[in-house]
């Protein structure tokens, strides 16, 4: 969401498309990440769940402190 904010220049950020196209994005890259983190290694769904989560969480931090 926060990359929707970013994206579109905004402040604040204008209601509609760009909160829903940065969920959407971080929807599917999460979903993503997840998949691929149960591929790669032995982790279960929920730990990889929470490794999305403190990802994309600190993700955010760092476009919030720019």
């Amino acid at each position: 969401i926060r990359s929707g904010f970013v994206g579109s220049g905004a402040d604040p950020a204008p209601p509609g498309t760009p909160w829903a196209a940065g969920a959407l994005v971080a929807g599917l890259l999460s979903a993503g990440f997840i998949s691929l983190v149960r591929s790669l290694t032995r982790v279960k769904d929920d730990a990889a769940t929470a490794i999305a989560i403190g990802c994309f969480f600190a993700f955010g931090i760092v476009l919030s402190s720019r």
